[in-house]
C-alpha cells in the first residue's frame, strides 16, 4: 500500500492566525490530511457573530 506525499496521519500541527482567510485554509488543509490539528488565533469572536 502505497502512502500519499499528503498523509498527516499521527502528526499534530499548530496552526496560528487561524479564525479567518489563510490561517483557516491551512488548518482545514492539514485537518483533511488527518492531522490533529491545534487551532490559535487572539480573536476571541468570530467578526460575523458566534
Amino acid at each position: 500500500m502505497t502512502r500519499s506525499p499528503f498523509d498527516m496521519s499521527g502528526k499534530t500541527v499548530l496552526v496560528t492566525g487561524s479564525t479567518l482567510g489563510m490561517g483557516l485554509t491551512i488548518a482545514k488543509g492539514f485537518h483533511a490530511c488527518g492531522a490533529r490539528t491545534i487551532i490559535s488565533s487572539n480573536i476571541q469572536q468570530h467578526p460575523a457573530g458566534p
